[in-house]
């Protein structure tokens, strides 16, 4: 930026001999300091996030029991996460990398109908009465069986917690002077700290709990990630973001050799 001079004269005092000009900076006019200011690339950014979080499991296919009919009882749940990330430039490109807690919440929403033949010890199946009194006469006692038509509703959320690092490479774009527009591609790093709930197992309507000691000891899972945003600039220094991130994560239990046996061991998918 250069900066534009001009000569103010001044009155020289009594004891100068020749008179002398002093060179005065001007104020850059506001254009130039809006250009100026546009250009600049701040060496890094920091970002700090938080918002609900969404996500649904599906089973997957294995050489065990077939548990690809019980998807329709997986459904979708909300929960929260918060992070903050360091956006910077590098070998010409926008990159970022962070940290987050995050938690994803399922639900098992189980519900089934059935008819069963039950067997009563002791019913009462026949009384003799006097027709002219009123009187009991007699009565007979034994087993009976009955058809019971019975609903079971079983609703459970599955939850996981995991420590994650981001990774994004960015691209951005601008819509207007301050707003802005832009995606990110990249991985999340996952750490799972804790992971519980309730699956299903080959023997229909048998559930059973499972819990971070059913599965691997190996914490760390590496799932891909995309990622849309819009920013709008408050302040030169300041903005506001609206982001949506999409992210896969598969995890499985510990084979069924090592499980106990009212355990169940099942393959899924965290979308």
């Amino acid at each position: 930026l250069h900066l534009l001079l001009f000569l103010d004269l001044q009155n020289p005092p009594e004891s100068s001999p020749l008179p002398a000009a002093e060179l005065v900076p001007m104020a850059a006019a506001i254009d130039k300091k809006n250009s100026a200011h546009n250009s600049f690339r701040r060496s890094f950014n920091i970002r700090m996030y938080q918002g609900p979080t969404w996500s649904k499991f599906n089973y997957l296919e294995q050489n065990g029991p077939d548990l690809l009919a019980q998807n329709d009882n997986m459904k979708a749940g909300g929960a929260w996460s918060a992070g903050a990330m360091i956006e910077f430039d590098a070998l010409r490109q926008r990159w970022g990398v962070g940290i987050e807690w995050n938690e994803y919440i399922h639900q098992l929403n189980y519900r089934r109908t059935f008819e069963q033949i039950t067997t009563i010890e002791d019913a009462l199946l026949q009384v003799e009465v006097n027709p002219n009194t009123g009187d009991t006469l007699n009565t007979v006692f034994g087993e009976a069986e009955v058809l019971v038509v019975a609903q079971r509703r079983v609703v459970h959320h599955n939850r996981l917690r995991a420590i994650t690092i981001p990774l994004e490479w960015q691209n951005q774009w601008s819509l207007t002077p301050v707003l802005h527009g832009g995606i990110a591609l990249g991985a999340l790093v996952h750490w799972r700290t804790s992971l519980s709930g309730r699956t299903f197992t080959g023997e229909e309507g048998n559930i059973v709990n499972y819990s971070d000691s059913e599965f691997p000891s190996n914490r760390i899972a590496v799932t891909p990630m995309f990622r849309m945003h819009a920013t709008y600039d408050i302040a030169p220094d300041w903005s506001l973001e609206l982001s949506a991130r999409m992210a896969s994560l598969k995890h499985a239990s510990r084979p069924s050799s090592e499980l106990p046996d009212q355990s169940g061991q099942f393959k899924g998918r965290l979308l």
